[in-house]
């Protein structure tokens, strides 16, 4: 008893402590409290770090950072005294890109979040289900009235009690599921099938049909739930024993047997991936003693490629446990003998970045421009469609407004109507004929009903954005810090352009004394003096290096033989090159060469070299002027940093900074 009691004492404190960790304080700049929460979010993002935990760091790098986020704090601050806040510029570009930023969350949070997390749900689920199709000609309006009809036969015979296999038999127009009572082989899950049909499947339990008659371009649809299952990914291996080359009755028996011998050995205590490597027919997977390499769904495929297992070889594979192995499990390569490895549940990050592509890919574009247009009417936006139809009856409904004098039919008494309204403003057909010509995002609009409807939204839609965002902050805390991030690194550029890039000059006496100090580090490359004779062939090129070999001169085989474009009237000599810049001089090694040695034939791109060696200047010390550009940077950097360090010297003085060693301590203890 005393131990439990002490166990649930622990696990309370630890969860009391991991709640009260974000409100620790760390330190102080001014009258600015930095707790745990602020460090470890900038920690996460400005170092791309991930998940990893300040806690988790040694005691130097903690200290590190706290004193690396301190110095940011403190130059804001200065920036602040400054009135960079008050500032024309500033202001500017913070409403700008507050537009864009809050434009984006809020797509991202209000429109994208939802729907993936809806997606996200259904995935943890794998269903089968029925159906029963009726198509309809979209040309023939006689034919879609008949097949609406249909479908209401279907669905009243279902109502009053006859079985649902037994209708699709007799309505569907698939043949490949028809005579299988509608039933689809293989699973599904989110996001793998039309929406309408997914969200409808979605609202069922297995064995129920969807109440209505769900419509849509291809057809008419009626549905059954079958199966729901949760979603699952397994690890698998077989052996196969057969060849989709040869295969009759007599193969057939001598795989049968075969099979049975070598589930025997298996049963007996065998090495399955041993005997997979020595008799399986796959060749893809025995060299891994049968492993397929990867996790497998039953509604997406394997993880990697998304490829589907054959339907009876997949039942084989999701019947086993882990460590199971199966009896025969025949499919038209021939008999498989199955090991279930291992099962794992689903990453929902995994998950999560595929399920976003597939969302953005397949469904954003559509349920943004219906999200935009019901925000929209619900600030009150209204197209008032008799001006409407006067307007479209005005125009050329087969031209845009790239057209010139697109909008010369319309008269003066229809440009002062009303054509739509917007949060209590109205806007008159000579309003949108100013914005279709000045607002490039209306440029080339269709003359169309739809198209001006389309239009009359977008002049309004900044304005959208603008209410709808309005309380991005005070909704979403996480909202408001990426502004206050955001706006500080405005104010801090201009207060460190002030401080220390306006300030820098450069300084020639520090980069010489600097130089001085250093000179050992900056040395010249090898530089290698050489002839080369190039051809494509091996056999050429060792033919070369014989005679060479037998004492023919380097220059005269290299004026005949060299096939270096512009280089045989030169003998095949390049001069002196350094060894690091020259492309051909890279290929020549440095170490222990000597001149008049004679080097290849070296494979190089596109043929082959034989290369003679002239002469070899070692490194030296380079002189000011030559290692000037390499100098100039790092001195630049030392003067940057004595300015830095005298700015935050000087910030100092006004905003007092405490580090919390105590707090630090016991952060890093815990």
């Amino acid at each position: 008893m005393i131990k439990l009691l002490s166990l649930l004492l622990l696990l309370g404190f630890s969860s009391i402590y991991a709640n009260d960790l974000n409100d620790k304080v760390l330190a102080e700049v001014g009258n600015e409290k930095i707790n745990y929460e602020q460090l470890q979010r900038a920690y996460a993002k400005n170092l791309n770090r991930g998940p990893e935990q300040l806690k988790d760091l040694p005691r130097d790098s903690l200290y590190d950072f706290v004193n690396l986020y301190i110095n940011y704090r403190l130059k804001v601050l200065d920036a602040i005294d400054k009135g960079y806040l008050n500032d024309s510029a500033v202001i500017a570009e913070y409403k700008g890109n507050r537009k864009l930023l809050a434009e984006s969350f809020f797509f991202e949070k209000k429109l994208m979040k939802p729907k993936i997390d809806l997606i996200l749900e259904r995935r943890k689920w794998d269903i089968r289900f029925a159906y029963i199709i009726i198509p309809k000609n979209m040309a023939d309006s006689s034919t879609t009235s008949q097949a609406e009809k249909k479908a209401d036969e279907a669905m009243k015979k279902i109502k009053a009690g006859v079985d649902f296999a037994e209708v699709a038999k007799e309505y569907s127009a698939d043949p490949q599921t028809k005579d299988t009572g509608g039933m689809v082989a293989s699973y599904i899950t989110g996001g793998k099938i039309q929406r309408p049909l997914e969200n409808a499947l979605y609202s069922l339990e297995p064995g129920e049909i969807y109440p209505n008659i769900l419509e849509t371009n291809y057809g008419y649809f009626i549905l059954k739930l079958v199966e729901k299952k949760k979603r699952e990914l397994a690890y698998g291996s077989h052996i196969l024993v057969g060849s989709v080359t040869s295969w009759n009755e007599e193969d057939s028996i001598r795989y049968d047997k075969k099979a049975d011998s070598l589930i025997s050995l298996l049963n007996s205590g065998a090495d399955f991936a041993e005997l997979a490597r020595v008799h399986s027919d796959d060749e893809s997977t025995k060299e891994n003693g049968g492993s397929f390499g990867e996790y497998y769904s039953r509604s997406s495929g394997f993880q990697k490629s998304g490829s589907p297992l054959l339907k009876s070889f997949e039942d084989g594979l999701f019947a086993l446990k882990d460590g199971e192995i199966s009896g025969k499990v025949w499919t038209e390569y021939g008999a498989h003998i199955i090991r279930r490895d291992s099962s794992k549940i689903l990453d929902r990050e995994e998950e999560f970045k595929e399920v976003k592509k597939l969302y953005k890919r397949i469904y954003y574009n559509d349920d943004k421009e219906f999200f935009i247009d019901s925000i929209s009417r619900s600030y009150g936006f209204t197209v008032f469609d008799n001006v409407l139809n006067d307007f479209v009856e005005s125009v050329d409904t087969q031209k845009t407004t790239l057209g010139v004098d697109w909008d010369a039919n319309v008269n003066d008494d229809l440009k002062n109507k009303q054509l739509f309204q917007f949060n209590k403003k109205l806007f008159t057909v000579d309003d949108f004929i100013f914005n279709a010509n000045k607002n490039p995002n209306l440029r080339g609009t269709p003359l169309t009903r739809a198209g001006i409807k389309i239009a009359c939204r977008k002049i309004i839609e900044d304005d959208v954005f603008e209410m709808a965002t309005a309380s991005l902050d005070s909704e979403f805390p996480e909202f408001a810090a990426l502004l206050k991030e955001f706006q500080d690194g405005i104010i801090l550029f201009k207060a460190e352009n002030e401080e220390v890039w306006q300030k820098r000059e450069f300084d020639s006496t520090l980069a010489k004394t600097y130089w001085d100090s250093t000179k050992s580090k900056y040395l010249t490359n090898y530089q290698i003096d050489f002839s080369e004779i190039f051809v494509l062939t091996t056999k050429d090129a060792n033919d070369i290096k014989k005679a060479l070999d037998n004492g023919a001169s380097f220059d005269s085989l290299a004026k005949i033989k060299t096939q270096r474009s512009g280089y045989r009237e030169k003998k095949g000599r390049f001069g002196l090159m350094d060894a690091k810049r020259n492309k051909v001089a890279q290929i020549i090694d440095t170490n222990n060469i000597s001149e008049g040695q004679i080097q290849g034939p070296i494979e190089t791109p596109r043929g082959f070299s034989i290369f003679k060696i002239h002469k070899v200047v070692e490194p030296r010390v380079k002189t000011f002027d030559e290692a000037f550009s390499e100098v100039a940077p790092k001195v630049q950097d030392i003067t940057q940093n004595q300015l830095r360090e005298k700015w935050l010297n000087r910030v100092k003085e006004k905003h007092a900074v405490k580090i919390n060693n105590d707090v630090i301590d016991e952060i890093l203890e815990n």
